[in-house]
């Protein structure tokens, strides 16, 4: 009989993981229980089930960004997800190609609520907070600082360089506060717009996140997107 394992990896399934590939880390696990198996048979992670809607896809992009060795791909054929991944830069995961229209600008802008906060300092000193905490305890911070209208705030991974962002007020929405940080390449581009999403949904004092990229800030009007990819 097939292994459950084997049928999931075939490409029409959508995301998939290569065969004789996995190293069973366990990693896209943590990023994605709800989808993520491990076959008892091979010792090897498979797709359970496919993501059921756009959180869910984002999902499992996460678990695409920890997977050792590259092994999960996405060999279904949905615009939106190929855009999607496009975004991160992963066009060679792909089976297809995505949309040749499709904008791969990172998005480096997320507004978001903070009912309990009356200035950037008090945002800054939560997000901090937030850093430090539970599955985030190897990120190191440094104090923030105020730089003109924003509070500049540090973090790095372990063993890697600060990098920085920026919070304010969000002059557009009232009652709302904007982080933003400067693009330093794909890969940096990728971890700290996916760190800044998990630190801001894991803490409830913070909700209803909407990424943008830069141009779509500067043109305003904007609905902007709840995933960052």
């Amino acid at each position: 009989m097939e292994s459950a394992a084997v049928s999931q990896h075939h490409p029409s399934a959508g995301f998939y993981v290569q065969p004789n590939c996995c190293t069973a880390c366990m990693a896209p696990h943590t990023e994605a229980p709800e989808l993520m198996g491990m076959d008892a048979a091979t010792g090897e992670c498979f797709f359970a089930r496919q993501p059921a809607d756009a959180g869910e896809v984002y999902l499992a992009m996460k678990a695409m960004s920890v997977a050792e060795l590259d092994c999960i791909r996405y060999g279904g054929t949905d615009a939106g997800i190929l855009a999607r991944l496009a975004r991160m830069g992963w066009r060679s995961f792909c089976d297809h190609a995505p949309p040749a229209d499709a904008d791969t600008t990172p998005r480096t802008h997320v507004t978001f609520s903070a009912p309990f906060a009356s200035s950037a300092w008090e945002v800054a000193a939560a997000l901090r907070e937030s850093i430090g905490r539970g599955r985030f305890l190897r990120c190191e911070t440094r104090p923030p600082l105020a730089e003109a209208a924003e509070v500049r705030l540090e973090f790095a991974w372990t063993g890697g360089p600060f990098l920085p962002v920026w919070i304010s007020a969000d002059a557009r929405a009232p009652g709302r506060w904007l982080v933003r940080h400067r693009p330093a390449g794909r890969l940096a581009d990728v971890g700290v717009a996916m760190s800044l999403d998990d630190w801001l949904r894991d803490d409830p004092r913070f909700g209803d996140l909407r990424w943008y990229t830069g141009a779509e800030r500067d043109a305003g009007g904007h609905a902007g997107s709840p995933w960052p990819f």
